[in-house]
């Protein structure tokens, strides 16, 4: 994949998550300025403001997924990492559980951690559980991220799977896969390989781990 590919299906992924709160605040202030809706007024508020949480709260997320969230440091905190990605799913009815022996980690393993995490909890349909398991960094452990997800019913689209499977030359790619592919040229960069266990129809783990 040529990185102008990588970069435009990075932003066609976040212009797409974007568009709905966005094309709600833009519907909002429309009926706001249409006098025939005086007595709506209260109801356009809190659409407003239901989306304007949503758009920050997707921002922020993809600020520290694809952009240089937390600075230009080398490490981003688990709490800022655990914030964003709740507040990602806030209107889903996925529950998130963490396990972590570590306050803060890597910037780049950060970033696999939370586009993995992104991935998982989509192909959740419905209400599930997203675990996630942040440990062994700090001793000889072999799998460092380990991103269970399960529920009623699961879809894996093949495109997700592909981009784990095939090399990046050869993935062909969509908005939904691309957090995936950049999770794999950051491992790549960083001596890691993922692995995806698609379980059944009621579970799938990516796992991280060390290389060689």
């Amino acid at each position: 994949m040529k990185n102008a590919d990588f970069a435009g299906l990075l932003c066609s992924r976040l212009c797409h998550d974007l568009v709905s709160p966005v094309g709600a605040m833009s519907n909002g202030v429309e009926l706001l300025h249409d006098k025939g809706n005086a007595d709506m007024q209260e109801q356009i508020v809190d659409l407003l403001e239901d989306s304007v949480v949503q758009t920050t709260n997707k921002l922020k997320f993809f600020r520290l997924a694809f952009g240089l969230g937390g600075g230009f440091g080398a490490v981003i905190n688990l709490e800022e990492a655990k914030l964003a990605l709740a507040s990602l799913f806030d209107k889903s009815k996925v529950t998130i559980a963490w396990s972590s022996d570590v306050a803060a980690a890597d910037k780049n393993l950060m970033k696999i951690l939370l586009n993995l995490a992104l991935v998982a909890g989509e192909c959740v349909i419905g209400e599930g559980i997203l675990s996630i398991s942040l440990e062994g960094l700090e001793s000889d452990a072999e799998e460092l991220i380990i991103i269970k997800a399960s529920g009623a019913r699961l879809i894996i689209h093949e495109s997700v799977a592909s981009a784990v499977e095939k090399s990046l030359s050869d993935v062909d790619a969509d908005p939904k896969s691309i957090p995936v592919c950049l999770a794999k040229s950051l491992s790549l960069e960083n001596g890691l390989g993922i692995r995806l266990d698609r379980g059944n129809e009621t579970e799938m783990t990516f796992i991280v781990s060390k290389q060689g």
